[in-house]
């Protein structure tokens, strides 16, 4: 969904010097597990200190999902609230008589939600997508 709160985000879809559209996700996840395990291995040689440096540790958090008690550090208030950091952005897009857990149903709420509606399926797409999707949904979109 467009939000104008994120004005600054490009997510116009790019073309290389050929006029070819450059996929969002790379054929191969696996061309940047270099980078991923160099971020890993960074994480490791941190130490067993890296929690306690942590900005869970120096702002105590501890509820699930992640929030810092304004009331024990008010400094944070204004950041804490920004509506970009609250669920006011997220909204269901519409509700749908198809089932999104089984594979049938997925593939007809991502073709009617995301390939028709954004032209994926007439190649005039102009825009990236980006779906906000629980973990298995997630993984079974990133098969298709």
């Amino acid at each position: 969904m467009y939000s104008p709160d994120f004005d600054d985000l490009d997510d116009s879809v790019k073309r290389d010097d050929t006029g070819s559209v450059v996929p969002a996700m790379p054929d191969d996840l696996m061309v940047y597990r270099q980078s991923v395990m160099k971020g890993l291995k960074y994480l490791f040689y941190q130490g067993k200190q890296y929690y306690d440096r942590s900005l869970v540790v120096e702002f105590d958090v501890r509820n699930n999902p992640p929030k810092i008690d304004t009331k024990q550090f008010p400094h944070m208030k204004s950041t804490v609230d920004d509506r970009r950091h609250t669920m006011d952005i997220v909204y269901p897009e519409k509700l749908v008589s198809q089932n999104i857990g089984s594979n049938a149903g997925l593939i007809h709420c991502l073709r009617n939600l995301v390939y028709e509606k954004y032209d994926m399926h007439e190649d005039k797409c102009e825009r990236y997508v980006t779906l906000n999707l629980d973990n298995n949904i997630y993984w079974r979109t990133l098969k298709v």
